[in-house]
């Protein structure tokens, strides 16, 4: 489903997974069809391939982080702004090309 924005939800048998969500701006068109706090009782992981606001949402972010018990998935120059956003080390993976992640 397309959220609008740049913001993906994708569901993949019983995992639901975002990508690049920029729900909670005041700049949106329209309001998000989905509130970031109901999708974060359902979040398995987000996905933001880079760093720009429109993709890595600072206020739709911190809402996931504190409505779920989601992964974050970053591309490491993502990861400083991350930190400031409270997301810790254990809930955070770094997405490197052509790299499988261990675990």
């Amino acid at each position: 489903m397309w959220l609008g924005n740049l913001g993906w939800l994708l569901r993949s048998d019983d995992k639901l997974i975002p990508m690049d969500l920029d729900l909670d701006r005041d700049t949106r068109l329209s309001p998000s069809p989905i509130p970031a706090e109901e999708i974060g009782l359902h979040l398995d992981a987000l996905f933001t391939t880079h760093e720009h606001g429109n993709h890595f949402s600072g206020p739709t972010t911190r809402i996931l982080f504190d409505s779920s018990s989601c992964q974050f998935i970053f591309p490491a120059n993502c990861v400083a702004r991350a930190h400031e956003f409270g997301i810790p080390d254990n809930r955070l993976t770094v997405a490197i090309p052509d790299h499988q992640p261990q675990g």
